[in-house]
């Protein structure tokens, strides 16, 4: 029997504890002597599921392309109201992008290859028909190519933009026909040993090195096949037979998760041998798969919830999702804690204001965990400004509570224990920019004026004194989210001229504000956390649990709050210390539940070796 030294090349070291992490599944096996409990100890791997970031459009019946960090879906049907669409997202690892569409709205379509050279081909269009219609993806558009030689719908699949197999599938009844891709043009292969369609393949396969396995219809099919550029070969079957299920990997590693109506069965392939591996969390099937059998996404299907994304991981490291808790409740009647502002993260933040006219003045400190009164501004008011933390924050402008129709243009600092007056602005103002920027170096941007509420598009800079203007919006908004600082903020969302809801961003440099990446849906009176390179936004006006997150170029789904609410209060400068509280609900319901964000982290797993 080889030793651990011949098989890892080193003896087995001994440590005063275990180490606190490991970076990579590669160190699955390795192992230690732990001195201060006598044990030997091991980072062992597992299979595991966990609930990501939702897909922008509920949807079944697509395939997907790429790999769990970089990866698409394309098309599908859509729920509501089951019409065919084109639609297209990008996954980044923990949340979906809205990229452009396909060309032809198809559904039942068949896609492989990466995201930055996907291939899409057959499917079904309306009225339903099958189609022949193909398109490669080139990380950005879809571009139509040479059709399929048999328009069919629910194929295996396998390889890349110039060399693809695509085999089986639906044209009157299920086919054994098999079709490879050179670029341009398709030519018949060899025919599949069993005719079917809606089977699953490894979504990473190549035209010389293909795999499929199970489907249907008029039953379901254990079969795997196995293509060699030049012929399919029986390999052993599933465990369990089954059809509509996703699949992702290779020939020699290849995962089969899921299937029609609604089993949460999963099989993991070894380049021989099928064994059933970790259920998912919710059976569905028709999903969006793809990836490599140690780490596969699973993204929609035929089951509630339909935008529901599932990741899966071979891996000593455990992922958990980033998520939103619920934290203290914060003092007061549901209704009356809309509107409020705040400053600081969510171990140490403050509440501002509010309304109806009796919370104007109302000032509470958030702890992590316990709301406390505090030292009240002298102003009463909401849809103010902040900035800050509650050691050195600042409040500005907003509505008067006692009086709905004053807008205000006082500034108050505070200093971890009373509040001071500071200047001015230049204008009264609120729902303007909130939480750009500290004490001395602060940002105000866009609003409604008085009289009327009227939109304004200037911008002004505090600069622990005074306000200066600094460069104007390209037009007006008010409403919107926002993070960041005086030279580096961010804005999304909001009401433009005429109160035309938007989900344009712009990005400011000190001096100029340029266009950023496009939301992937409005959000209003929504609260923005982090910076301009790395932002979150949640919830919003329609009192949507949405949550979006930012990297300086694209917006992409990320984890949902657990009380929609719109216009209440919530910050931070980074997402790892956001906290949103109040606000008000569906039907003017507002709720006082505070929530708080942590960020996504990976711990690995350590396991003792015993001997009895």
């Amino acid at each position: 029997m080889a030793t651990y030294r011949e098989i890892k090349g080193l003896n087995v070291s001994s440590i005063s504890a275990d180490p606190p992490t490991a970076s990579a599944a590669s160190q699955a096996g390795e192992v230690w002597y732990n001195s201060s409990t006598g044990k030997l100890k091991v980072f062992t791997a597992f299979d595991t599921w966990s609930t990501s970031a939702p897909i922008n459009t509920a949807r079944q019946s697509q395939y997907g392309a790429g790999l769990s960090t970089a990866g698409l879906i394309a098309g599908g049907t859509l729920f509501p109201p089951g019409a065919f669409t084109g639609a297209t997202e990008e996954y980044n690892g923990s949340g979906w992008i809205t990229s452009n569409a396909l060309t032809t709205p198809r559904t039942n379509n068949t896609s492989a290859g990466i995201i930055t050279a996907a291939i899409c081909a057959g499917g079904r269009t309306p009225p339903p028909a099958s189609t022949a219609v193909t398109e490669t993806y080139d990380g950005s558009s879809w571009t139509e190519v040479g059709d399929l030689g048999t328009a069919r719908y629910d194929c295996g699949a396998g390889g890349t933009t110039t060399a693809a197999i695509w085999a089986g599938g639906f044209i009157t009844a299920a086919s054994a026909l098999s079709e490879e891709y050179n670029g341009t043009a398709w030519t018949e292969g060899s025919d599949i040993n069993q005719a079917r369609a809606a089977m699953g393949y490894a979504n990473q396969g190549t035209q010389t090195a293909a795999l499929i396995f199970g489907g249907g219809p008029g039953g379901a099919y254990a079969q795997t096949e196995l293509y060699n550029g030049t012929s399919w070969t029986e390999q052993n079957d599933l465990n369990t037979a089954r059809q509509a299920g996703s699949g992702a990997g290779t020939s020699t590693f290849a995962l089969y998760y899921g299937s029609g109506p609604a089993q949460a069965l999963v099989e993991l392939y070894d380049g021989s041998s099928w064994s059933e591996t970790t259920n998912m969390s919710t059976g569905r099937g028709d999903a969006g798969g793809f990836g490599l059998a140690d780490a596969a996404i699973c993204a929609g299907g035929n089951q509630s919830p339909k935008t529901q994304t599932e990741e899966f991981a071979h891996s000593i490291l455990t992922y958990t999702p980033g998520s939103w808790a619920t934290g203290g409740t914060i003092p007061g009647t549901n209704y009356a804690q809309q509107e409020r502002g705040t400053l600081g993260t969510k171990d140490s933040t403050l509440s501002i204001g509010g309304s109806p006219a009796p919370l104007g003045l109302n000032t509470l400190e958030y702890d992590g965990s316990t709301w406390t009164s505090i030292n009240n501004i002298s102003v009463k008011s909401y849809y103010g400004g902040m900035a800050g933390t509650t050691s050195a924050g600042m409040k500005w402008g907003g509505v008067n509570a006692a009086d709905s129709s004053n807008l205000d243009d006082a500034t108050e600092e505070y200093d971890g224990t009373n509040w001071s007056n500071g200047g001015d602005l230049s204008q009264v103002v609120a729902k303007m920019a909130c939480g750009m920027g500290t004490q001395t170096a602060a940002l105000s941007a866009g609003g409604e004026t008085d009289p009327s509420y009227t939109d304004t598009l200037k911008v002004e800079e505090y600069n622990g004194a005074s306000w200066a203007e600094g460069g104007d919006l390209p037009a007006t908004r008010y409403q919107a989210s926002y993070m960041g600082t005086q030279t580096a903020g961010l804005g999304v969302g909001g009401y433009l001229t005429g109160d035309a809801a938007t989900l344009t961003s712009l990005e400011y440099d000190g001096s100029t504000w340029t266009s950023g990446g496009d939301a992937n849906e409005v959000i209003n009176g929504g609260k923005g956390f982090g910076t301009q390179a790395d932002g979150m936004i949640a919830a919003g006006n329609a009192a949507t649990t949405t949550s979006q997150t930012y990297d300086g170029t694209a917006w992409a789904t990320g984890a949902s709050i657990n009380t929609g609410r719109g216009n209440g209060g919530g910050g931070s400068t980074t997402a790892a210390g956001a906290v949103f509280f109040s606000g008000v609900g569906p039907g003017g319901v507002g709720p006082n539940a505070t929530e708080q964000y942590s960020v996504a982290s990976s711990a690995a797993t350590v396991s003792s070796i015993d001997f009895d």
